[in-house]
């Protein structure tokens, strides 16, 4: 955490105030949706297998999907600010 508050104080780190319950915004939810779909195209038979699967669904998540993942924050800030906090286009991809 003092790494983090080094890097806020800095300037090189900026906090984004956001809504608490606000799935379009949040980039891990990204993230699950990414796994959620990644299972589904391979889908196990215990949970065991389902978390072996996960595992390496996770093993393989590039920087290069993060960085999408990532880069379109500002999209989805403008996105939402447009719907006036509404949900957004990115809302329908979690639901």
């Amino acid at each position: 955490m003092q790494y983090l508050s080094n890097k806020t104080n800095y300037g090189t780190l900026i906090v984004m105030e956001r809504p608490p319950q606000s799935p379009d915004l949040n980039p891990i939810e990204q993230l699950w949706d990414h796994l959620d779909r990644q299972l589904r195209l391979k889908p196990a038979t215990n949970v065991d297998k389902t978390f072996a699967t996960l595992q390496n669904i996770w093993s393989k998540i590039g920087q290069d999907v993060l960085e999408v993942y990532v880069n379109s924050m500002s999209s989805r800030c403008m996105a939402v600010i447009a719907a006036k906090g509404g949900h957004t286009i990115y809302y329908l991809c979690f639901t």
